[in-house]
């Protein structure tokens, strides 16, 4: 009988667990105001890269059409990293980021730019 239940139980799960689709960790950014290079960086926590991976990145700067970056494969298990040229770094207020996985999950994050240049300042 406990063997039936754990059975039942473990196939619940399984079926759960694909019902529920894995999403990335966390999004974070860092930006280089001299060279107008936006740095991100998705943690996506996955056993098989290859397999389970960032697939698309969509990036919002203020109100302009997105820019859209396709990949076929995560180098790491731990993450993403992405570099986008802004050519006017200085005068942004904020970006979007969305972050699709292939088993469906996605995330997105939204920045402000003006505290990521008022913390550079600071520093």
């Amino acid at each position: 009988m406990r063997l039936k239940v754990a059975g039942i139980l473990f196939l619940t799960f399984a079926i759960a667990y694909q019902a529920f689709p894995l999403r990335p960790r966390d999004i974070t950014i860092d930006a280089d105001f001299e060279n107008n290079q936006l740095y991100i960086k998705i943690k996506n926590f996955v056993s098989n890269p290859r397999k389970n991976y960032i697939w698309k990145v969509e990036i919002v700067v203020d109100k302009r059409p997105p820019i859209i970056e396709n990949f076929f494969f995560q180098k790491r298990g731990y993450y993403k990293e992405l570099v986008v040229d802004l050519e006017d770094l200085e005068d942004v207020s904020k970006v979007k980021i969305k972050s699709y996985l292939t088993g469906g999950g996605s995330l997105e994050r939204k920045f402000d730019i003006q505290r990521l240049k008022d913390e550079a300042l600071s520093r």
